[in-house]
């Protein structure tokens, strides 16, 4: 006889859900976070360990050294090669200092400048014992000195007050007083650049200052000197242009004479031309590449600015000391 049975639904959900919940518990107590830790016991043995190399190594030093020269230079000749042996003492190359002259040179002429700086500066305001409205400002006339004097260099003018004061009042031993220096004429060029300095009239003064301070510090230098002056009568320390002619051959002094005779006697390195000095610049050759410094009267700046513009000195390598200008 064969009996068939016949489960309700219900009963086979509820009999599979019972199996999955012994399972679950099964694998959390075996594996999971319920399960047993398991400790492996071990026993301490003391042997040796024999060294073994494997695969392919390098050998460093143990301390690695960058030698190199302190000096400006071109290596002359090298003494040792890669692997030799060294001892302390030993002489491993030798330099040779091809350039080293130069850069000293180059510092001097920077600390020229910085001197310059201080004591080449636009101008020196003079007050006389009257009043402080008789003040006036000069151009220092000359390099720094070692007792700390100073050479102004000053034109009389017919309706001067303060000019008419200096010629015919002031005295040997007399007491001014005087503040400065002031402004920003000052040589910054590079140690470099060659330069051009322009003078008109008694702006001779600044320019006077800075070639002496070149000439003391870099005879070498490439320097050109424009002197621009009404008649001969306007020109004076001819024999300082003429020590400087004679000795330093670096430096080229031209003479533009705006009216007159010429004057002579002059050293053959100096030359001496008719008319204006800004025809003189721009009949010169091509002064691109210099520093140009220009101090003199108000009424020479333009035709001289348009000169050098023309010669091919930018805007930007201009410097100009002039009053009002």
């Amino acid at each position: 006889m064969t009996l068939h049975l016949t489960l309700p639904p219900r009963v086979w959900l509820a009999a599979l859900g019972v199996a999955l919940v012994l399972a679950l518990g099964w694998v959390a107590t075996q594996s999971g976070p319920l399960a047993p830790i398991k400790v492996i016991v071990t026993r301490v043995n003391t042997g040796e360990v024999s060294p073994a190399l494997f695969g392919i190594g390098t050998v460093e030093a143990q301390r690695a050294y960058l030698i190199g020269p302190t000096t400006a230079g071109r290596v002359k000749r090298v003494l040792v090669d890669v692997g030799d042996t060294v001892s302390a003492g030993q002489l491993l190359a030798e330099m040779e200092p091809v350039d080293l002259d130069a850069r000293v040179a180059s510092s001097l002429a920077s600390a020229a400048g910085g001197r310059s700086a201080v004591a080449v500066a636009e101008a020196q305001e003079i007050l006389p014992p009257e009043g402080a409205w008789l003040a006036r400002a000069y151009s220092i006339g000359n390099a720094p000195r070692d007792d700390g004097s100073i050479e102004l260099q000053i034109r009389r003018t017919a309706s001067g007050r303060f000019t008419g004061w200096l010629f015919e009042r002031l005295r040997v031993g007399d007491t001014v007083r005087a503040r400065g220096p002031l402004g920003s004429f000052t040589l910054g060029s590079a140690p470099e650049a060659p330069l051009l300095f322009v003078a008109g009239g008694t702006g001779f003064a600044p320019i006077k200052a800075m070639i002496e301070s070149q000439l003391a510090f870099d005879r070498q230098r490439d320097m050109l000197l424009f002197w621009g002056v009404g008649t001969l009568e306007d020109l004076y320390e001819t024999e300082i242009l003429a020590a400087w002619s004679k000795r330093d051959t670096r430096l080229r002094i031209r003479i533009a004479v705006d009216q007159g005779p010429l004057p002579t006697g002059l050293p053959q390195g100096i030359a001496v031309v008719s008319g204006g000095v800004a025809p003189a610049i721009a009949s010169a050759e091509s002064l691109a590449g210099r520093d140009a410094y220009v101090a003199g009267p108000p009424a020479m700046m333009p035709a001289v600015a348009a000169a050098l513009a023309q010669g091919g000195i930018e805007r930007d390598r201009i410097r100009i000391d002039s009053f009002g200008f």
